[in-house]
């Protein structure tokens, strides 16, 4: 595990663009579908289970969540988007949040999260297309494959960059440890 990723903390949680920090630090924006498995990622990729809290409820992260990769990059969880028991106005203000997120100037990349048991949802295709619009890098990833046996998860894989006219997409489990060193290495390019 590359230094960075043994120094990642926990910086502040934003709930508006105004209170996003105004500097030109490297941003990866971690993207996905409620309870996809973004904070168990963010574990992961820190090798700690306090660094993100996970829960089983979705719609747990309600503000943008920045993380400090040993003072190399920041990395910016963001609130779930699809089902989550909160008002709609609420959704149409995580929608706002994360679209300014996704917004700026020091954005490297993105992060797109989708479960393996059932990628490409209506509004992961959403994500994907917004993000794909965006002046920086694109990841679609799987996350729980452990979930599938191997050979299910490889023909997920090719089905899902068949789909996405052949971009790379990497499978994690951040319970096994599955793809998170290859995911920490292309974040580390990104940046």
């Amino acid at each position: 595990m590359d230094a960075a990723f043994r120094q990642i903390s926990y910086l502040l949680s934003v709930t508006t663009d105004a209170d996003m920090p105004d500097d030109d630090t490297p941003e990866i924006a971690i993207a996905g579908r409620s309870n996809v498995g973004k904070s168990s990622l963010l574990n992961a990729l820190g090798g700690s289970r306090k660094l993100a809290r996970t829960s089983k409820q979705p719609g747990r992260t309600q503000a943008v969540n920045l993380f400090d990769l040993g003072g190399r990059a920041r990395l910016l969880d963001l609130p779930g988007y699809g089902y989550a028991k909160v008002a709609r106005s609420v959704r149409k203000d995580w929608a706002a949040l994360i679209e300014g997120s996704l917004d700026r100037p020091n954005l490297r990349g993105v992060i797109a999260l989708m479960d393996i048991r059932h990628p490409l949802t209506e509004a992961d295709q959403q994500m994907l297309s917004f993000a794909t619009g965006l002046q920086c890098e694109l990841l679609p990833v799987l996350t729980k494959a452990d979930k599938l046996s191997r050979g299910a998860g490889l023909n997920v894989i090719r089905k899902v960059s068949s789909q996405l006219r052949g971009i790379e997409v990497l499978a994690v489990s951040a319970h096994a440890g599955q793809g998170v060193e290859q995911l920490q290495e292309k974040i580390l390019a990104w940046i």
